[in-house]
């Protein structure tokens, strides 16, 4: 004889299968991000050399954690790591706390971020660093705050916060001394190039009036953005035809 399970049992299985598929569908719906065409790394090494002398051994170990990781590109493993690394040091109070650490756990945590994609998370971690900017090693200060202003750059551009960026690639120029490398990042992540004129937008940039020198010294000048022709002398006008003809004109003497 087959057996038959009851009515409300199979409505009960049934109830559970439903929403335990949708819970599965909905706890496993997180939320996407497009990493970036280019790529933040370390441009110097951002460990302290001699084994870090002053520096706290939490800070440096920090320090070579963030560079190992970043350099070879494990950016998600170095946001998960960095992000306990900084709340570990914030949870820290008296002489427990170690400043150091935190805000180097802070640069890398918003680098590893922005390489990822997940740029507004990671200009919140990167303000974040700002705020404890002095507290970075002063012997690896101007490597961790190319990485800061080199993130915040990306990032900002990625979502079009063109004020922040022009801020963080001034900030770039005053520890780098060059911002035309850093300003093909920005260009290659905008999402409206044209926009922006270094990118080779439709707003010119503003042009000098453009300069050039005479054949005795002297400098002319064209009006702003418009470059200067060179003007041929007109061609000498032909003699009136003789009214007599003289027969062959002569060969020049030598």
């Amino acid at each position: 004889m087959k057996r038959t399970l009851p009515g409300w049992w199979l409505a009960v299985a049934g109830m559970a299968l439903t929403f335990g598929c949708a819970g599965d569908l909905g706890g496993s719906q997180q939320q996407t991000y497009n990493p970036p065409p280019v790529k933040v790394r370390p441009k110097k090494s951002v460990v302290p050399p001699e084994g870090g002398g002053d520096v706290p051994h939490p800070t440096y170990d920090v320090c070579w954690k963030c560079q190992r990781g970043l350099a070879e590109g494990r950016d998600a493993e170095v946001a998960s790591v960095m992000g306990k690394e900084a709340a570990q040091a914030a949870a820290l109070r008296g002489g427990m706390s170690i400043p150091s650490k935190r805000a180097v756990a802070l640069v890398c945590l918003g680098t590893a971020q922005a390489n990822l994609g997940q740029h507004e998370e990671a200009l919140k971690s990167l303000e974040a660093a700002e705020d404890v900017q002095e507290h970075l090693p002063a012997v690896v200060r101007p490597q961790l705050l190319e990485l800061l202003y080199h993130a915040e750059l990306v990032s900002a551009s990625a979502l079009g916060d063109d004020a922040r960026a022009d801020r963080a690639l001034d900030r770039l120029g005053e520890v780098t001394g060059d911002t035309d490398r850093y300003v093909q990042d920005r260009c290659a992540v905008a999402p409206d190039r044209q926009a922006l004129p270094e990118c080779g937008g439709s707003e010119s940039p503003s042009v000098e009036p453009h300069t050039s020198a005479t054949p005795d010294g002297t400098e002319t000048r064209s009006p702003e953005g418009t470059p200067e022709v060179e003007r041929e002398s007109p061609a000498p006008a032909p003699d009136d035809e003789p009214d007599t003809d003289d027969g062959p004109a002569s060969p020049i003497e030598s």
